[in-house]
């Protein structure tokens, strides 16, 4: 089964308002650069598989496990040796699944949570790949039971997720104990607050209103949990959200900079070549080129 391209945003078949499909992939077939609202969750349980995720090469090897988070742009390339690989890729809509109390896309994005091995993190790896598996074994039997099965699972794997990257926010040392998860929640509460208001004009004062902290105490925390300010995380991230736009070949440069955020194509601009060390045409030109 091949996933449609519209443009170069991919289309799914869902079936169900559960939004989640999982796809036994065995086809030697090269996805270019692409975009999509899911989740992706992949993971080759025979040969290898290479996705390119925010210009990283990631070579996955059996039973590695990567996370595309939703919006990233991203391109798959099955290795000449793994012709006859076999991978589970799991899609989920995070709509849904985002709305669950504690269950968090910015905590695992703040986390840079995307590669799961057994050698990078030992201590969740086994419990995530045996979950998906468990998918896998639920999608072969097909029966009536399928997607709230599968969504129970996925539902753990995510708990597991977050519960890592709270762990690592834990860590430390000029925060005190009895305050860091009070921390991790108020920062939370910021980081869903800007990726849902990520085009509209965000400042300093609002996230010290949507935090409960005083302009001080904020920009500190902020930086000790992110390692930069609250401004660069907002030009990053709309940054990130702009590079989706520029694969739509439709949608001209003002239009991509006024729809992530940035107020004028100039500034826009700059923040892009500070961030991806190229234009946005640049940009553009390379990914099209390699999607077509």
């Amino acid at each position: 089964m091949a996933l449609a391209i519209d443009g170069n945003y991919n289309v799914f078949p869902y079936k169900t308002n559960l939004y989640t499909i999982l796809w036994e992939n065995n086809e030697n077939l090269n996805y270019p650069v692409h975009w999509h609202s899911a989740m992706e969750l992949i993971m080759p349980i025979k040969g290898s598989y290479e996705v390119t995720l925010r210009n990283k090469t990631y070579l996955l090897k059996e039973n590695d496990i990567l996370i595309i988070p939703s919006l990233d742009i991203h391109g798959i390339i099955v290795p000449p040796d793994s012709k006859d690989g076999l991978r589970i890729i799991l899609m989920v809509e995070p709509t849904i699944l985002f709305s669950l109390p504690g269950i968090s896309d910015s905590i695992i994005r703040q986390c840079n949570l995307n590669l799961i091995t057994h050698e990078e993190t030992p201590d969740i790896h086994g419990d995530v790949q045996r979950l998906l598996m468990d998918c896998y074994n639920e999608y072969k039997k097909n029966d009536r039971y399928l997607i709230t099965a599968m969504y129970a699972k996925i539902i753990d794997i995510f708990v597991i997720l977050s519960r890592y990257c709270d762990r690592k926010f834990l860590h430390h040392d000029n925060i005190q104990a009895n305050k860091r998860q009070d921390y991790i929640a108020r920062l939370n509460s910021v980081f869903e607050y800007i990726d849902s208001h990520l085009t509209e004009k965000l400042t300093l004062e609002k996230m010290t209103e949507v935090a409960h902290y005083s302009k001080f105490h904020f920009e500190r925390m902020f930086k000790v949990f992110t390692s930069k300010s609250f401004y660069q995380y907002l030009k990053e991230r709309r940054i990130s959200y702009a590079e989706s736009l520029l694969l739509d070949p439709k949608s001209s440069t003002i239009d991509v900079a006024l729809n992530s955020g940035f107020g004028s194509v100039s500034a826009f601009n700059r923040a892009f070549k500070e961030i991806k060390h190229c234009t946005p045409s640049e940009f553009r030109k390379t990914h099209l080129k390699t999607a077509y």
